[in-house]
């Protein structure tokens, strides 16, 4: 993790390359208590990438959120992880759930059915949705990835499962709509 020294460094640096900013001690205090828990490695990287990128002196976020695609590079697309889905269907069928690598496709799985996913008689319908689900759920990773441990943990604490039920209702109500009353 980034020192308080690291990040004045780095501050200094951008406010070097942005000259037209008035970086005051209070605006570097703000952004050491906000960068602190950054890689310093990965902390530079971003300040170089918004160096060359920006045109104006980076925010927080804009240094948080380069510095997590540094780090954890881009989420995969949900058609990717449909095909980690397919993999596990031709391997083990409906029977048996397996396990999956990537944690979010877990999540998707759950929250839409394993046996739902291999026994529905509308797989476009079934890929379309698993797709949805996956490319939202990396989608709150990624933000929840890029904000101060505290603020992450305040989220975490509150995560609702409803999310699980209501890809559930959904997942139902889509299935449903195609068949005859």
């Amino acid at each position: 993790m980034a020192t308080e020294l690291e990040i004045v460094a780095v501050v200094g640096e951008l406010s070097d390359a942005f000259p037209q900013v008035n970086v005051t001690d209070r605006t570097i205090k703000v952004y050491v208590e906000d960068l602190a828990d950054l890689p310093i490695e990965a902390l530079r990287l971003a300040a170089r990438k918004c160096r060359t990128d920006s045109k104006w002196f980076p925010s927080i976020a804009e240094l948080r959120a380069a510095a997590l695609a540094l780090v954890v590079g881009q989420p995969r697309s949900g058609l990717e992880a449909w095909g980690d889905v397919l993999d596990k269907v031709r391997e083990h069928g409906y029977l048996r759930a397996p396990e999956f690598t990537d944690p979010l496709v877990a999540r998707a799985v759950k929250a839409m059915s394993w046996r739902e996913i291999c026994l529905s008689e509308e797989p476009m319908v079934v890929r379309a949705h698993f797709i949805k689900a996956y490319e939202s759920m990396a989608a709150r990773q990624v933000e929840l990835e890029r904000q101060v441990p505290e603020v992450r943990a305040q989220i975490e604490s509150h995560r609702p499962e409803a999310l699980i039920r209501l890809a559930k209702v959904a997942q139902h109500l889509t299935i449903t709509e195609g068949t005859d009353p």
